[in-house]
């Protein structure tokens, strides 16, 4: 990745956004949203993000925001197909920070974390 090059960070950027989805989807469908409704939010990652909140991920408020924000400034689109816009969208650190945050808590919820996997790491013994 090169500083100067914004463009440079776009498929990273698309990856992540991406990978947030998929986990999110991850979560709905072993929670028992049926596959139709979950296909149903196309890229709205505020939509995911409600639902499974509603059943029982807990996830910090900055990051619920974030995914909210994310939709509302259409970062997935933007990232997909006018890259060179990104300058308007999240922080890589942010968007980082919430990929980590997702990917965490959904695979404790959904049992997908490594067997044998320290506990006093997991995101729900440490505080935020």
């Amino acid at each position: 990745m090169r500083r100067d090059e914004p463009l440079s960070r776009a498929p990273g950027r698309l990856c992540a956004i991406l990978a947030i989805e998929l986990y999110l989807n991850a979560f709905l469908l072993v929670d028992g949203t049926p596959p139709e409704q979950v296909r149903s939010h196309f890229h709205n990652l505020a939509a995911r993000a409600e639902k499974a909140i509603d059943s029982g991920l807990i996830l910090r408020k900055r990051t619920a925001e974030h995914l909210r924000k994310m939709t509302e400034t259409r970062e997935y689109l933007i990232s997909r197909y006018g890259p060179e816009m990104t300058s308007t969208l999240s922080e890589l650190n942010r968007l980082m920070a919430t990929l980590e945050e997702v990917s965490k808590k959904t695979s404790i919820r959904i049992g997908l974390v490594p067997h044998g996997a320290p506990k006093d790491n997991w995101p729900e013994n440490r505080d935020g």
